[in-house]
């Protein structure tokens, strides 16, 4: 008795649902297409009220056949399936529905034909179903969604549904062709194996992001000698095969990656709304075509390192555009060559001075002038300029002296050196007086016609030292390390100056630097006031506690310098 209660309960509700979809749609939503070809929303709903009035007609038959035994009832219900008549008369109906009245009058009269709502409408069970069905999706019916015309993109594809989270908008889309090609035989298909959904990321709207819900369905092949037998339909105007990104968007991160790089892009692309990765990006920038170019006229040809030290290539880059255009796997003059001759329209070649790219410019490209590159005249002039220099420390050291010395100044004295500045500076000339004395034994065991390995072991030096010295125009000079600047240096003016006012108080001045920043302990003050102790003591000014010996330039600063004026 529940069970008939429940259905009642369920077959009103169903009626009543009904009329409320019924007011609710107008009349253009009943002249609307539905997604059953060739049917308005109108005809749908009278094809379906329509059956339920047949199907409750014939409740009492359904009730005699029930109670058949079940032999003889499957076999009524075979022959009555093979009636014509049942099939064209709801088809007939829902045509002629429409020319007599409208379908908001048919739909409003046929459902107040309905029988009551009794206990013994329980065999009318499946038509309170079925309109209970009706009324919830009717209106997805009623509204057929069109794509706008500005996603061009999206040609050929139905939108379904549109979905709104957290995440960003998803859009429903299936295909609206029938049918798709095979990509083995070619040949088109309308056999449907299955269906599976395929998620793809599109450019955003507004900052939102975009993903498309694409509805795939698989085919089955109906060619016997294809080897494919099922395939997928493929949208090649939307996104790759297994792609996950469309077109659009693979070009847009593919630019920002080629103007920004991997890490930079990404953090570009993310404010952007397109989340990305920086190796996903790095991905996108390996797979994007190589632009088309002229054939290169002139080249510039060098070496780099695979691994520093280990192993080189050499790279090949287009001087006019500026732009490397290939990457040999090694350093062979063999491999140069055999790419200078597939490329007959270079006219110049740039390289270093090395006897290996010359040797391949003559051979792949003899018509074609060879140049030393600028950076390469360059660094070669620097190298040569800072050996040449390397033997004129002294010279460096006097001209730094003569600049820093102001006009008519008369240098101070100089206080007594240390006991370990004494033993420093002994230390030095010993070492300086070994390499003159290596110095001249080579030279005189080469003037005697002695080989170099013979003058390495017999001086004791090795064979580098040996040729070093033999290219030396003169005598080695004495290297001296230049004075280093002590912590103490900018606070040393002050410390004098308080000096001469009359303070003594070593403590005293270290608090009064220190206020001043000074960060060090008071033993390197200690040794500066007995410095001016001893100075104080021997007449002597305070200025000679000062390092009067400004620090010279390197040789490398000095060649550095001359070839900025080169580059003016």
């Amino acid at each position: 008795m529940d069970r008939r209660v429940a259905l009642r309960a369920d077959l009103v509700a169903a009626h009543a649902s009904f009329h409320a979809l019924l007011d609710a749609l107008t009349d253009a939503d009943l002249r609307r297409p539905s997604r059953n070809p060739g049917w308005t929303n109108g005809e749908v709903l009278w094809h379906m009220v329509f059956g339920f009035v047949i199907l409750a007609a014939l409740a009492p038959l359904v009730r005699f056949w029930g109670r058949l035994p079940r032999r003889y009832a499957k076999r009524i219900a075979r022959v009555l399936n093979g009636v014509l008549l049942f099939t064209l008369v709801p088809v007939v109906a829902t045509l002629a529905g429409g020319v007599v009245a409208t379908y908001r009058t048919n739909l409003a009269t046929t459902s107040r034909l309905l029988p009551p709502f009794d206990d013994r409408s329980g065999p009318l069970f499946a038509g309170g179903v079925m309109l209970s069905c009706l009324a919830i999706i009717a209106p997805v019916w009623s509204r057929r969604m069109h794509l706008p015309p500005f996603l061009p993109h999206l040609k050929g594809l139905r939108l379904a549904e549109i979905t709104t989270t957290d995440e960003g908008v998803t859009l429903h889309l299936y295909a609206t062709r029938r049918t798709a090609p095979c990509p083995s035989c070619r040949r088109r298909s309308r056999r449907v194996h299955s269906r599976y959904d395929r998620t793809i990321v599109d450019l955003p709207w507004g900052g939102t992001t975009i993903r498309l819900r694409l509805r795939v369905r698989r085919f089955v092949c109906q060619v016997a000698p294809c080897p494919q037998r099922i395939f997928a339909e493929q949208v090649p105007h939307l996104v790759d095969r297994y792609g996950r990104r469309t077109h659009r968007l693979r070009a847009a991160l593919q630019q920002i990656g080629l103007a920004l790089g991997g890490a930079a892009g990404a953090r570009l692309a993310v404010a952007l709304g397109l989340p990305v990765g920086r190796t996903a990006l790095l991905g996108l920038i390996r797979a994007a075509p190589l632009p088309d170019s002229e054939p290169p006229e002139i080249v510039g040809v060098d070496e780099f390192a695979w691994r520093r030290g280990q192993r080189f290539g050499t790279i090949i880059v287009d001087l006019e555009h500026r732009r490397p255009i290939d990457l040999l796997p090694d350093r062979d003059a063999d491999h140069v060559a055999a790419w200078l001759q597939r490329h007959p329209g270079i006219t110049t070649v740039a390289r270093d001075r090395s006897g290996l790219y010359a040797d391949a410019a003559a051979r792949g490209a003899p018509a074609a002038q060879q140049v030393v590159d600028r950076w390469h005249l360059l660094h070669n002039l620097g190298d040569a300029l800072e050996q040449f220099l390397l033997h004129k420390r002294a010279v460096l050291r006097e001209a730094a002296g003569a600049l820093t010395k102001a006009p008519g100044e008369v240098p101070a004295a100089e206080l007594p050196a240390l006991p370990w500045q004494q033993r420093a500076e002994e230390a030095g000339r010993q070492r300086h007086a070994a390499q003159l004395a290596h110095y001249e034994a080579i030279h005189r065991l080469h003037e005697a016609g002695a080989d170099i390995a013979h003058i390495a072991r017999t001086v004791g030096v090795s064979r580098e030292t040996a040729y070093r010295y033999l290219r030396l125009p003169g005598p080695p000079a004495r290297m001296r390390l230049p004075a280093r600047r002590a912590a103490l240096d900018p606070y040393l003016p002050y410390l004098e100056r308080r000096w001469a006012e009359g303070c003594r108080n070593g403590k005293r001045l270290w608090r009064e630097i220190r206020e001043q920043g000074f960060a060090r302990s008071y033993s390197s003050v200690a040794r500066v006031v007995a410095r001016l102790r001893r100075a104080e003591r021997a007449s002597q000014p305070t200025g000679a506690t000062r390092r009067t010996a400004a620090r010279p330039p390197t040789p490398r600063q000095v060649a550095m310098l001359c070839l900025g004026l080169v580059r003016q």
